[in-house]
């Protein structure tokens, strides 16, 4: 077992740089509603979503990441460049840090690349990837889902997504078959989407939550006018990769506005 230490070491190396912040938690506080601590850890591998191949969250296979600590299960994980900490807890809160994956060095100078950035070296401090952060969203809106529906917030639940020490970050493409002008910039420090929503509109459609989130992001970018069925059409290519475990027909889902 790792120590509370080691993880609040590891959650201050995430939040020093730019990470995604994922909370989500019911309505109506108790501190006992999901039970026994034991019941965690197969709880967040239940509801994780495993389409990309890195699961989100990463359940640890390793009990040097982990941590039983008061009332809550602790796990953390890298690869790559990718790290992130979270914890659920018996009360049904969960919170995980997740680094920007776009930090990656050769990465970030591919989509600095493709987006012809060099005319904002000066001033940009990073990049983030369009295509990856319309997955990410989805992503996060897709497991918050399956979360709320097995631990049966009845009552609702809130969600927040904040993309934290952002500022002067530019929007790219790392797809050299899709064409983004740069000096879309985010002049904020912080892009925080949160919503309050009501079980069944969240576990029946997360997919349409994410599309309002997505265009909400965007926003922040002064990308202002990307048509719905683009943002949908990466939606559903993310709905169909197969390198995890997921099985999602998007046949099923309902895609109209």
């Amino acid at each position: 077992m790792a120590t509370i230490d080691e993880f609040i070491h590891a959650s201050q190396q995430i939040s020093s740089v730019a990470h995604w912040r994922v909370q989500v938690w019911p309505l109506k506080v108790d501190s006992e509603r999901l039970g026994p601590m034991s019941k965690l850890k197969p709880l967040i591998r239940e509801c994780s979503v495993s389409l990309r191949g890195w699961n989100f969250p990463h359940v640890t296979y390793d009990s040097n990441d982990e941590l039983y600590h008061e009332t809550c299960y602790w796990s953390k994980a890298g690869f790559g460049e990718s790290r992130e900490v979270w914890k659920c807890c018996t009360s049904g809160l969960f919170v995980g840090l997740f680094k920007l994956r776009e930090l990656d060095p050769d990465w970030s100078r591919r989509i600095r690349d493709l987006t012809h950035y060099d005319r904002f070296d000066d001033s940009l401090a990073g990049v983030v990837e369009f295509r990856n952060q319309i997955w990410t969203i989805t992503e996060a809106f897709e497991f918050a889902a399956r979360y709320a529906k097995k631990c049966n917030f009845e009552e609702g639940l809130s969600f927040e997504m904040i993309l934290k020490n952002i500022q002067n970050f530019g929007l790219g493409t790392s797809d050299s078959g899709r064409h983004l002008l740069p000096g879309y910039i985010c002049r904020d420090n912080c892009i925080r989407l949160n919503y309050e929503v009501g079980l069944a509109e969240c576990a029946s459609e997360p997919h349409k939550l994410s599309l309002a989130a997505i265009q909400r992001f965007l926003r922040f970018f002064d990308l202002l006018n990307v048509r719905v069925d683009i943002i949908q059409s990466l939606q559903q290519e993310f709905y169909q990769m197969r390198y995890g475990n997921d099985r999602i027909d998007i046949e099923e889902m309902n895609w109209e506005i």
